[in-house]
């Protein structure tokens, strides 16, 4: 997914107006395919946590602990921009 994530913006760039009106079905697939892989830099992150981590439920929680917060920390953020 992460394969696909870059070879398709990164490589071919966001689809334009003009590509959308051409072909609005493949469009709309290279941006539903952006849509579902950026989730898999996330969960990369999080396995490499999970093997980085002490397999004990204080490594378990230590883990879940930075996710929530770094999580929160980012969602404020975001609200803050939208709010100005």
């Amino acid at each position: 997914m992460i394969i696909l994530l870059h070879a398709n913006y990164f490589s071919l760039g966001p689809p334009t107006q003009s590509d959308v009106a051409l072909s609005p079905y493949s469009s709309f697939l290279r941006v539903f395919a952006e849509h579902f892989c950026i989730v898999s830099v996330n969960v990369f992150i999080l396995i490499s946590g999970w093997f980085g981590i002490k397999a004990t439920l204080k490594g378990l929680c230590s883990l879940l602990y930075q996710v929530f917060f770094y999580g929160l920390i980012i969602v404020l953020i975001g609200l803050a921009m939208c709010v100005h």
